[in-house]
């Protein structure tokens, strides 16, 4: 039997759709393979334009910060021997004999030291050699422990005076207890009743009727106000 004539047309069309199925199929994948290729040269090139870019910071960097490095390994070489011949010179290694550390003469301890023996006050120190610390130690006049290494700054919403300590504020009066705890354990006495703290004249006027219980403020002009000092002798 012959195939009808709208048979015959039906498989006409089917045979004419698969060259035009099969061309859009190759496009696709034509498209696709190109994409991927692109892609991956795209990346490439992104990744060497990054590590050019980081080339170009590091050595912007390198330029920027090499003339610090070498301005500071200068200032080292120029100050420590200086620091050092200062350190040999002064009344605390005379009495000690303690090894030099870097920049030791900067210290509050041997500066106080050198000022309280230099102005013949009877003053005592106990150095507290489980510190490494070069100077490190503790002052002490009858019962009173004094504190010349406390940079405080002062709480307006408090209304205390705080101490930075590790990198964190806390109440001055919490630290200089603990201080005075330290002292007489280093002395195996309870020696120190009281606390005196050396401040900046200005920094303490500002905020001068804040009051401690078994805590002093002794205002200074410097590190060095030896007549201040002299007061707290009786």
């Amino acid at each position: 039997m012959l195939p009808s004539a709208n048979s015959v047309v039906l498989r006409t069309n089917d045979v004419g759709l698969r060259p035009t199925m099969l061309c859009f199929a190759q496009i696709q994948c034509s498209a696709l393979i190109f994409y991927r290729f692109y892609a991956i040269i795209h990346l490439k090139v992104g990744d060497v334009m990054k590590k050019k870019s980081l080339k170009v910071k590091e050595i912007i960097l390198t330029v920027l910060f090499l003339p610090i490095v070498v301005l500071f390994l200068l200032g080292l070489l120029i100050i420590t021997p200086f620091d050092y011949l200062k350190y040999k010179k002064s009344r605390y290694y005379k009495d000690t004999k303690e090894k030099y550390s870097w920049l030791c003469t900067s210290s509050y301890y041997i500066k106080f030291y050198d000022l309280i023996k230099k102005a013949d006050l009877p003053i005592d120190y106990y150095r507290c050699d489980y510190v490494p610390i070069t100077g490190y130690g503790f002052f002490v006049y009858k019962d009173m422990l004094i504190l010349n290494d406390y940079e405080p700054c002062f709480d307006e919403e408090k209304n205390i005076w705080l101490v930075e300590i590790e990198d964190e504020y806390v109440d001055i009066k919490e630290d200089v207890e603990n201080a005075i705890d330290r002292c007489n354990e280093l002395l195996k006495n309870n020696i120190c009743k009281t606390a005196v703290i050396l401040i900046d004249k200005d920094l303490f006027e500002e905020h001068p009727n804040v009051k401690y219980e078994n805590i002093e403020f002794l205002p200074v002009s410097n590190d060095l106000d030896v007549e201040a000092i002299k007061t707290l002798i009786i």
